[in-house]
Formats: structure tokens, C-alpha cells, sequence
């Protein structure tokens, strides 16, 4: 576990509780120093954590660690208990602060453990419960020490010589109580902003003690929260806040699935292969396997989920809000699960300049990004561009039987078809979403019928037609609680198509009969499909379509064997539909 504290000049300190020791780095991240050991050698923390600085560069750490009880020989008496340390800029140790008494003996049973104190003497330590629980730490233009107290949702001030002067706060959700805060900064008028986790919400004291103001409530709107878990007051007074709110976007659907699409009379391309259906719930069977079966569910289904979708997106998101609790503004930062280098990026900390800090949880590498709110970015846009082609060369030969060997019919057949599909999405903010498709499909086939005995009846057929698709959905997520997801989706598309077929006598000089049919398509769909409750869905949509039975709207034109329009038909409809559904889970 890392954090990371700021000092008026822009260094950045680093808390690093697996390597038990402290880093002081420029506003460059460059290294100027690192506290490490006691003047002993011996490791200086137990488990460094929570982390302040003042205006002097004295460093506050969270910690725990034993004191001796005076009086107690043979043995000597040590107790545990969680503390902040204070250090000098150089890092030499300054002073302890202990909240827990830690000067007497235990009034009761207390487990402990036989140790070696620092002069080299048996000593036996007790360990009481909750000895190494959490505390925040902050500290105010006066040298005052906060000291917040998570497990019990207690506030205790100290002045600079290690002073006890008051404390306040308690468990509940009224007014200047808390429950499992999670992070703490004193403004620049010397109140306390704590980050009130469990109540989803922001809470200010002043320097006293008294409860000045909340503000937020659970949700995800605008000003709302889920779990903040970071405050920091900017150099102006204003409050930037980061709270637990995800955002998943996962793109699984194949380029080509979707509306089919005809050419001509006689046969039809497929949208989506059987095979490929079958590939794609497979990868969905995988996921689920590896979200009920792996020892890390959370990563496995990061890893499952990059290797097999098109795009694997999880957005977070920064409010900021004035000095009395107004909702401001807000920038969201999105985390690409598909790159290899960034895809494990998770958030550390903002410094007073608004700026954000994601640590990459693989490299150990601390990565810091300028806040600088919602600006479209081309960048950001995840496209997938997917073409495919398919040719096919057929040929048929009969003999009917008679005593010669020549044959009867010779059919030949050639198919050409090409596809190809456009997906683009982007994430507007982390409720809104924008996707956009569009799919072409091009088909021709030529073929050649042939009866030698009968010259006449000899014709070459040509068909060639294309379909395009064009798509538009607007997304909003409602409730992005998988247990209570809630999304609404408006969405359009645009069909268009073309059809020409002909079929001509191949030996003119015996018959000049042919045949032209000219096809046409198009059509238009509009709708909303809306989850009004988990549970339940409602759903309308409008379709235009002309035509609304064939694939095409058909003119043909038929020649006769001297090569004179005899005949002429059409056929063309057109169909308006609308279609309500409800849609209900019990």
C-alpha cells in the first residue's frame, strides 16, 4: 500500500508500507531522500500509512509501535498501540503521538509475546486489540495535529509538543458524525474536510470541533458520491474529491451481426455465421467460468475480458466543489483494459494542484495526469474497423442418360461477396455513451447455363447488389450497480439497397430473349428501449420500410427471342410498423 502527501513546494512524499520506509521526491518525481532506518539500523515503522507534511517540511506518519511502561523491570513492560510519528524535514525523529493509553498498565487480560528491547533485554510486549488499526493524520497552519481515529470514527487534535487538546466526532450519520472515513485535509482557513466514506458524503469541521457542513449523498449524479475515498483542498479553497464510482464499457458483438441482408431474388448473405455465434458465447462461457472458478475473479475477468472484446474501457471520475460544498465541476479518466502497458492502472492520490495520481499496480510506477475536465479527444475513441471476403467457384455437369457421352447441361457458377464494418464508440461523460456502425455489403455472382443440344435455351445470368447499414445509438446508464442496472438506449438506423439482375441468350443469332430487373430497398428505424426498473423494460420502436415483405421493390423488363420489350412489372410495398414491448422479471 502506498500514499502520498505534498508539501508547499511541490515535493511529493511517498508512504510506502511493504518496504516500511518513507521517499521524499521532487515536483519532478526525482528522488532527494528516503527515511528507512532508526539510529540503531533497525527498521524506523512497522507499516507506514496515512501521511501530512507541514509548512515546515516535518513529515506525520501512521504508524504503530511499542512504548515502554515506566517502572516495569525484570521483565520490562512494552504496549502496543497505533501512533503518528513526527519527523524533522531531514527525517529524524522528532516525536510520537500515541492516541490509545500507552503509559500504564492494562486494567485487564491482555495477550503479548516475549521480546528483545533496544538495550538488549528480555521484555514482554501486550498487544491489545486493535493495536495497528487505521488513523489519517493532518496538520494546520498552527503546527496542530489531527488524528482521526477510522475504527472509531474519533477526531483528536494535538499541539506541536504532543498536547491532547480535544476531540470530537463518533459513529452515526447526523451531523458532525462519521462512519469509516477514509481520508483527511485541513482547508486554508484551518478546517477539517473529511472524506466520510461510509455516508458517502464530504463533512467539515473547524478547528474546534464543531460540525460546519456536509454535503453529498449517495448516487452518481452530480455532487453525488459512492465511498469517497480522496479529499484534497486546492491552493484556491476548492474541494477536489474521488469517490469508488466505476464505469465499465465492454464491446463483445461481432462487426457483422445484426439486421441480414438480401441480394437479389435467389440467395442471401448471411449476417453471422453459425460458427461464429457459437465462438462468441463461448468467450462469454469463458468469462463466467473464470468469474466462478478463479482465485482473483477481478483479475481474471480483466484478463479474459481484454484478450476478447473489441474494447475494454473502465472510467472514473474527479468532482470538484467550492469551499461551501457547491458542486462545481467534474473530469472524468478513462483506463484502456486493452493496452498492455496502461491496462493496470489504478488511482493513488490528487495533490493541491488538482492533478491526479494512478499508480500501474504491474510495474510499480507512479504516473501523474493534468485534470483538465471534459474536452472531446480523438484519442479517446475506440474504432473497429472489420472486412471480409468470400469467393466461390461452381460448376455442375448432367448427362440425362442418352446413348451418346456429350452432356446435356453444363452450369457454371461464380460468387463474389465482400463485407466490411466500421464500429466507433466514445464515452461522453461516464453515464453517456455514443456508438455509431456502420455495415456495407457488396454481393455478385455470375453464371452461365448451357445445353448444348439446345442453343437457344443458352443463357449468361449476372446478379450484383449491395446493402448498407448505418447506425446510431445514444446510451445513458441509469444504475451501473450490476445487482440494480439500469440503462436507456435511443437509437436509429438507415437502410439502403440495390439490386440489378439480368439474364441474356448467349447465341444471339437464334434467340435475342433476355431479361433486366432493377431492385431497390430502404428504410428507416427509430427507438427507445429503457429499463424503468431492474426488473422491468419497456421498449418502443418505429420502422419504415419499403419494402416491408420482399428484400427489394423490383422493376423488371422483359425481351423477347427477337430482342423487343414485350412485358414489363413491378413490384413495390412499403410497411409502417410499430411495436411496443414490456418486458418484466419475477
Amino acid at each position: 500500500m502506498v500514499k502520498l502527501a505534498f508539501d508547499r513546494n511541490d515535493n511529493i512524499y511517498v508512504s510506502d508500507k511493504d518496504n516500511k520506509m518513507i521517499q521524499k521526491l521532487d515536483s519532478e518525481g526525482n528522488f532527494l531522500m528516503q527515511v528507512l532506518l532508526a539510529g540503531n539500523e533497525k527498521p524506523l515503522f512497522n507499516a507506514p500509512g496515512h501521511i501530512a507534511v507541514d509548512d515546515q517540511g516535518n513529515i506525520y506518519v501512521a504508524d504503530w509501535t511499542s512504548r515502554h511502561i515506566e517502572g516495569t523491570d525484570n521483565p520490562r513492560l512494552y504496549v502496543y498501540g497505533p501512533c503518528i510519528h513526527k519527523l524533522s524535514a531531514t527525517g529524524a525523529m522528532i516525536y510520537t503521538y500515541f492516541v490509545d493509553e500507552v503509559s500504564a498498565k492494562p486494567g485487564t487480560v491482555v495477550p503479548g509475546t516475549f521480546i528483545v528491547d533496544e538495550t538488549g533485554q528480555y521484555g514482554w510486549a501486550l498487544r491489545p486489540k486493535d493495536y495497528d488499526r487505521e488513523l489519517l493524520v493532518a496538520v494546520d497552519s498552527r503546527d496542530d495535529v489531527y488524528i482521526l481515529d477510522v475504527k472509531n470514527n474519533i477526531i483528536y487534535r494535538y499541539n506541536s509538543s504532543g498536547k491532547k487538546l480535544l476531540s470530537f466526532g463518533g459513529y452515526g450519520s447526523g451531523n458532525g458524525e462519521m462512519d469509516a472515513p477514509s481520508d483527511m485535509t485541513v482547508d486554508k482557513d484551518g478546517n477539517l474536510v473529511v472524506a466520510d466514506k461510509g455516508n458517502h458524503r464530504i463533512v467539515k469541521f473547524d478547528s474546534t470541533g464543531n460540525h460546519l457542513l456536509s454535503f453529498g449523498s449517495k448516487g452518481q449524479d452530480a455532487g453525488d458520491f459512492i465511498e469517497p475515498i480522496n479529499v484534497v483542498v486546492t491552493r484556491n479553497n476548492e474541494i477536489f474529491v474521488k469517490d469508488s464510482s466505476k464505469f465499465e464499457r465492454i464491446g463483445l458483438q461481432h462487426p457483422f451481426r445484426g439486421r441480414s441482408t438480401g441480394v437479389g431474388e435467389e440467395y442471401a448473405i448471411q449476417s453471422f455465421e453459425d460458427s461464429e455465434t457459437e465462438q462468441l458465447e463461448e468467450r462469454i462461457r469463458r468469462l463466467e467460468e473464470a468469474l466462478e472458478e478463479g482465485e482473483d475473479k477481478e483479475k481474471a475477468k480483466e484478463k479474459l475480458l481484454a484478450k476478447y472484446s473489441r474494447y475494454y474501457t473502465v472510467i472514473e471520475r474527479v468532482q470538484k466543489f467550492n469551499s461551501a460544498g457547491g458542486y462545481m465541476d467534474k473530469a472524468i479518466y478513462k483506463i484502456d483494459k486493452n493496452n498492455r502497458e496502461l491496462h493496470d492502472l489504478a488511482f493513488l492520490s490528487l495533490d493541491p494542484q488538482g492533478r491526479i495520481y494512478l499508480r500501474d499496480e504491474d510495474t510499480l510506477v507512479i504516473r501523474r495526469y493534468n485534470i483538465k475536465g471534459f474536452v472531446p479527444r480523438l484519442s479517446e475513441v475506440e474504432a473497429t474497423y472489420t472486412a471480409r471476403t468470400e469467393n466461390s467457384d461452381e460448376s455442375f455437369l448432367e448427362d440425362y442418360g442418352d446413348i451418346d457421352e456429350k452432356a446435356d447441361l453444363e452450369d457454371t457458377r461464380m460468387n463474389l461477396s465482400v463485407k466490411q464494418a466500421l464500429l466507433v464508440n466514445y464515452d461522453l461523460t461516464e453515464k453517456w455513451n455514443l456508438s455509431l456502425n456502420n455495415t456495407n455489403v457488396f454481393a455478385k455472382r455470375d453464371s452461365t447455363y448451357e445445353t448444348p443440344p439446345k442453343p437457344e435455351d443458352n443463357y449468361d445470368y449476372g446478379d450484383t447488389g449491395w446493402d448498407n447499414t448505418f447506425g446510431l445509438n445514444l446510451k445513458f446508464i441509469a444504475d451501473p450497480d450490476p445487482y440494480g442496472y439500469r440503462e436507456m438506449n435511443f437509437y436509429s438506423q438507415l437502410l439502403t439497397g440495390s439490386t440489378d439482375y439480368s439474364s441474356t441468350a448467349i447465341f444471339t443469332n437464334v434467340n435475342q430473349q433476355y431479361t433486366e430487373r432493377e431492385g431497390s430497398a430502404d428504410g428507416i428505424v427509430v427507438g427507445t428501449d429503457l429499463d424503468i426498473h431492474s426488473r422491468m423494460n419497456v421498449s418502443l420502436e418505429y420502422l419504415r420500410l419499403s419494402p416491408g415483405i420482399l428484400s427489394r421493390n423490383f422493376s423488371t423488363y422483359l425481351y423477347d427471342v427477337s430482342g423487343d420489350l414485350y412485358q414489363t412489372s413491378k413490384s413495390h410495398n412499403t410497411s409502417n410498423i410499430l411495436v411496443g414491448e414490456l418486458n418484466i422479471k419475477f
